[in-house]
């Protein structure tokens, strides 16, 4: 593919309340683990794929909330994905 991806129109435009929701949780994030720096810290917590099914479960189990940072648990789902597939394409390139 050659063409640029559309990143508003094809992500944020397309999915504005879901991207505050995760921007919400990456907010309480920073503020609980890197002292407020929003920015993602690679090396801490690399278990996404274990807390991305741990909020599924949550969701499964209909708990539609995560009790500490009060955000839906799909926000906290949909944050750990984004997490695993940014550092598995930085392997990937990496590898190139």
């Amino acid at each position: 593919m050659t063409e640029k991806p559309p990143i508003f129109r094809g992500v944020i435009n397309q999915f504005p309340r879901a991207m505050e929701a995760i921007a919400k949780v990456s907010l309480f994030g920073a503020n609980k683990y890197n002292n407020g720096d929003i920015r993602f810290d690679h090396s801490k917590s690399p278990h996404h794929i274990d807390s991305e099914l741990r909020h599924a479960i949550s969701i499964a189990k209909g708990e539609e909330y995560d009790e500490e940072s009060g955000e839906p648990h799909r926000a906290h789902k949909a944050w750990r994905a984004c997490a695993d597939l940014e550092l598995w394409l930085i392997k990937k390139e990496n590898e190139i």
